[in-house]
Parts: C-alpha cells; sequence; structure tokens
C-alpha cells in the first residue's frame, strides 16, 4: 500500500473513554484514588517494552507493583483491573464521534493507522469494533509486535505497515503526554487528545491536511 498522508490513533482513551476513568470505580472498592494506581498501571506496561505478552504476564507485575498498597489483596485487584480492561472489554466503550471523524477520514483518501500498548490477547475483544469498522488500514499493537508506545521503533513500524509515508506526512493522536512528545521528536505532527469533545482534534488535523 502506497500512501501520501496518514493519521495513526491510539486506541484506548481515543477511541475509547480512558483506562483510567473506567477503572476508577474498580479500583476505588479497594480504597485507591486514581493517583494510587494509575502510574503503576502505566509502569506495568512499560515493563514489557520490546517483548510480546499477554494478559496473564501482566499480572504478577502490577499486582507486585501494587501489594504496598492493598496488601494481599494485591493480585486480585490487579487480575480483575486488567481482564475487564483487555480480556473482557468492559473498557472499550466507543466515542461514536472518534470513529465518525477516522472513517471520514479513510473516505478522503488518508490511511489509517491504529498503534496501541496492550497485550496480545486483547486484540479479539477490544480491537474488534475497530476491525469490523473498516476503516483501520494497519496496526501496530505492543503485545503482539513486541514493540509500543514511546519508543521510536513503534512509531516507525506503523508508518512501514502504513506505506512508508515520511514522518512530516503523518499524524498522530494518543491520550498520553509521553507518546505524543516521542512521536514528535520524530518529526510526526501530533495531538494530545485530551476530554471528549473533537472538535479541536478535527480542526488542527484540516490545519495539518492543507500545509502537509
Amino acid at each position: 500500500m502506497a500512501t501520501s498522508r496518514a493519521v495513526i490513533f491510539d486506541f484506548g482513551g481515543v477511541f475509547t473513554v480512558p483506562v483510567p476513568e473506567f477503572a476508577a470505580g474498580i479500583a476505588a472498592e479497594f480504597g485507591l484514588q486514581r493517583e494510587d494506581w494509575a502510574p503503576r498501571f502505566l509502569e506495568t506496561e512499560a515493563h514489557f517494552a520490546g517483548r510480546t505478552f499477554a494478559t496473564t504476564d501482566m499480572i504478577p507485575v502490577l499486582a507486585s507493583s501494587l501489594a504496598p498498597l492493598v496488601g494481599g489483596r494485591a493480585h486480585e485487584l490487579a487480575e480483575v483491573l486488567l481482564r475487564r480492561i483487555f480480556v473482557n472489554g468492559e473498557a472499550g466503550r466507543p466515542r461514536e464521534q472518534m470513529y465518525a471523524f477516522a472513517r471520514g477520514l479513510h473516505e478522503n483518501g488518508f490511511a489509517i493507522g491504529l498503534l496501541s500498548n496492550g497485550p496480545a490477547d486483547s486484540e479479539e475483544v477490544n480491537l474488534r469494533p475497530i476491525r469490523e469498522a473498516g476503516f483501520v488500514d494497519a496496526s501496530v499493537l505492543s503485545g503482539r509486535d513486541g514493540t509500543g508506545k514511546p519508543h521510536p521503533e513503534a512509531y516507525r513500524l506503523i508508518l512501514k505497515r502504513l506505506g512508508g509515508p515520511p514522518p512530516e506526512n503523518a499524524y498522530f493522536i494518543d491520550d498520553q503526554l509521553q507518546n505524543i512528545v516521542a512521536a514528535r521528536a520524530l518529526g510526526i505532527c501530533s495531538f494530545h487528545f485530551e476530554g471528549n469533545d473533537t472538535a479541536d482534534l478535527e480542526a488542527d488535523v484540516r490545519r495539518w491536511a492543507n500545509t502537509a
């Protein structure tokens, strides 16, 4: 596939509600606030950088990190959180505005990529709606492909799978600032998506599309 321009989306927090928003109620049952567990969740994903992994690999790592906070219930919390997010697909409530936006871009000739951090077994449930929507041309999933954000290789791999557009002809959307910083360092125009309204994002993509 050869293409001149590509738009690359994160999955959780962009096409869906943010994982911390979904998981807040679960963690609260264990007496934890977002600032307690969310950094540990991200650290667990980072632990597997550069290798393939599944949800079952993540559980003991997250449990070890949570143990100082919840003691003997750490494994229970880690398993409940990770299985509900990645295996059961409960965190995948879609943002219909974002789906419509991506579909419109695809219909107007932009290649659409998906660059997501998550275990390999999350693909079947969490990414199914994206596949069925029919507008994603290529994807990189960290647990399946052995590379993930914010590592440069992950961005280079999705560009390659999208036909090799130069970084300046690609646009990246993510809800984690560290991933935005990494993309910009490679010369990829990027948007830090926060909240639920896509209006500012759509305006910025139009600006980029008119100058790229």
